[in-house]
């Protein structure tokens, strides 16, 4: 009898190594400002989102785009940028695109705070 081997779920991030994987995501976003990689390293992911989400809202009132215009440009729903510019919303790589889509800008601007 064959016994199949058993596999925990795990973040794929912890299978990956630091060193292959941080040149790729710089060279998709750019480089990023020394407060983002401070709250990265400290693991201070609270402090994070409410700083990302304080960026974004600060980009999109100047760019003088409601959550409804900037919802019809990406594919995202109103009350999740809400939530996300209100730090209520733990977002993945491809959000922080789509946002970039919706307010017209390079994702690389969205992480700079």
């Amino acid at each position: 009898m064959l016994h199949k081997k058993k596999y925990r779920k795990t973040n794929i991030i912890n299978n990956l190594d630091c060193g292959n994987i941080l040149p790729q995501f710089f060279k998709i976003i750019g480089p990023i400002s020394l407060g983002l990689m401070y709250h990265i390293l400290k693991n201070d992911y609270t402090q994070l989102k409410e700083k990302f989400g304080q960026n974004l809202r600060r980009i999109r009132d100047t760019k003088d785009i409601s959550l409804r215009e900037m919802a019809a440009n990406c594919e995202l729903d109103s009350s999740q940028i809400s939530k996300i510019e209100n730090a209520k919303w733990d977002i993945q790589l491809s959000t922080i695109f789509e946002l970039a889509k919706g307010l017209g800008v390079e994702a690389k601007e969205l992480l700079d705070f």
